[in-house]
């Protein structure tokens, strides 16, 4: 088999799995360099770190500019995720470089969170969550069931859908807003509607999107004032598929429930935790014991794949 000349694995020092694919990589290169970094690594790699490289292995995906394009000998990149949102403005098409991906690691896991989370501002309505649920005056909580209630799922991907899965498992009726029709909705018996409809039936709306130029403020303040007054709000992806100030100021009149996961501006954090019925959690999504197996597994498959068939 073919190997890579000069293999860079640039990662975050808390990557559990890090020493285990380091050893592997070595496998698939003559020379492998390692950088680790902790949470507040500099904004980009230096030009000096990808001189003479022709491949990179990265989990740090998501603070790279178009510079990388530029790197003479890079021809190959394996990303440790599944969204590749930060790489869309970096030409790689036209320098020959293979962006690869392991999209659907961890989707169990993000539509298992998703559903948790569903399921807590559901039975657990007008709560503070980062105080105990069960102290005090709990007995008088009354929430809502989850069978005979519409759930709304934007974007028909492989998240999507197995939430939709799930939703239907509880009894739930599922809606879905996609460009393109999806047969695998259809399976499961959900119904394609218009993004507008879909906000004014649903008692759940779930955003499973990639982060791009179109989908960036898919919900706005004019989306927002489609939902019913009860409505809980799921994002599992990017913050920023939401207006975030919109949100803000729409919350401060409307009691719907609101869960993030992931959300980056400290100001509008400190302002929509003001609201009951509002989590906000940081890439819980993937933070389970299976997803780095699975993310280890299919990186290497994926550099194997490529270096048996260029």
């Amino acid at each position: 088999m073919r190997k890579f000349k000069s293999l860079l694995y640039y990662d975050l020092t808390s990557t559990p799995f890090r020493y285990a694919i380091e050893k592997e990589l070595a496998a698939y290169t003559d020379v492998l360099h390692t950088i680790f970094v902790n949470d507040d690594y500099p904004s980009e790699p230096s030009h000096r770190e990808f001189e003479h490289i022709d491949a990179l292995v990265t989990g740090v995906f998501d603070r790279f500019s178009d510079k990388l394009a530029h790197a003479n000998a890079l021809k190959y990149i394996g990303v440790i995720a599944s969204d590749i949102s930060d790489f869309i403005g970096i030409d790689l098409v036209k320098r020959g470089i293979i962006l690869d991906t392991i999209a659907g690691y961890s989707t169990p896991a993000v539509a298992e969170l998703t559903m948790y989370m569903m399921l807590s501002l559901l039975r657990f309505p007008k709560q503070r969550f980062e105080t105990s649920l069960f102290i005090g005056q709990h007995s008088t909580i009354q929430g809502r069931e989850a069978l005979g209630k519409t759930i709304g799922i934007i974007g028909a991907g492989r998240i999507g859908t197995t939430v939709a899965q799930h939703a239907a498992a509880f009894g739930m009726t599922v809606v879905y807003y996609s460009r393109v029709p999806s047969i695998a909705m259809e399976r499961i018996g959900a119904r394609s509607i218009t993004l507008h409809d879909l906000l004014g039936q649903s008692d759940v709306v779930s955003l499973h999107l990639t982060l791009n130029e179109q989908t960036q403020g898919i919900i706005g303040a004019e989306e927002l004032a489609l939902l019913k007054t009860d409505a809980i709000i799921l994002n599992s992806a990017r913050a920023d598929l939401i207006n975030l100030k919109a949100l803000v100021h729409y919350r401060e009149k409307n009691e719907i429930s609101l869960w993030l996961d992931e959300l980056s501006d400290a100001t509008i954090r400190e302002s929509l935790l003001k609201f009951d019925s509002t989590i906000i959690t940081e890439n819980l999504g993937r933070r389970t014991i299976e997803c780095p197996v699975r993310s280890k597994e299919r990186v290497l498959k994926n550099i194997a794949n490529h270096l048996s068939f260029n």
